[in-house]
């Protein structure tokens, strides 16, 4: 996602600097057209007032509006590059943002999952600790005795306390069970 987010950014600078370039043409056109304009107007009135024999020549005249023309055709394809770059740079920044949205949702999802994964050795750990503490207390004599003693045929006391001791490590296996927690965002 980061190399095409780079892409995506690059494109949309490459994209900026040819909008740039294309304006900086537009306004030169824009600026050639107005000089052309400004010499055909002044020939224009030096034709007006000068007197006929000394009226310039018609081909002079074609020339200078010929030259208006091919400036307004450029300033028209400057217009319509400017605008497709313009267009260009528009969806480059739109897919940059999206990247960038798809980059946070990712980031935010690895991040609970590795919480939830450091829930879970935890909990883990502390099973691991259980099951050793039943495995040290089965090795004790005390604990022998009980379990010998359980099967009394009186009063059976000495079975309810190892039944007792038995329930009691079963809730601390159970305590560490993991339960995720409900995904809200989907």
């Amino acid at each position: 996602m980061r190399d095409a987010l780079r892409q995506a950014v690059t494109e949309m600078r490459a994209a900026q600097d040819a909008s740039a370039q294309a304006q900086s043409d537009l306004a030169k056109a824009n600026a050639d057209k107005a000089a052309l304009q400004t010499q055909l107007d002044a020939a224009n009135a030096k034709l007006a007032s000068a007197p006929a024999a000394s009226a310039p020549k018609p081909a002079d005249e074609a020339a200078l509006q010929e030259r208006v023309r091919a400036a307004e055709a450029a300033a028209a394809q400057y217009q319509q590059l400017g605008a497709k770059l313009q267009g260009a740079y528009q969806s480059a920044a739109e897919q940059a943002r999206a990247k960038g949205e798809e980059s946070r949702s990712a980031a935010a999802e690895a991040k609970a999952k590795g919480n939830a994964l450091e829930v879970c050795k935890t909990a883990n750990g502390k099973l691991i600790g259980v099951a050793e503490e039943i495995l040290h207390l089965y090795e004790t004599q005390g604990f022998r005795s009980v379990l010998l003693k359980s099967y009394e045929p009186v009063l059976g006391m000495s079975r309810v306390k190892l039944e007792n001791i038995v329930q009691d490590y079963d809730d601390k296996i159970h305590d560490q069970e993991y339960v995720a927690k409900p995904d809200h965002a989907h």
